[in-house]
């Protein structure tokens, strides 16, 4: 996969990995079920620049105070 780092750990419930991606502008993760890939989780963490911070806490600023 083009520019694509596939990390493939087993971990059990007190174990944790640590990554430096320092370069990585989006990091998948996903998390499934040993022996069923149809169970999972997936989380995209996506590197942002400062006006896209401001905008992002305004927006939750106004979702804060109209009750959403």
């Amino acid at each position: 996969m083009n520019g694509e780092n596939i990390l493939t750990e087993v971990l059990t419930e007190d174990e944790e990995i640590i990554l430096n991606l320092s370069d990585a502008k989006e990091i998948i993760l996903t998390a499934e079920i040993i022996g069923n890939a149809n169970v999972y989780d997936r989380a995209i963490i996506k590197r942002i620049g400062d006006l896209a911070q401001i905008q992002l806490k305004v927006w939750q600023w106004i979702d804060k105070i109209s009750g959403k």
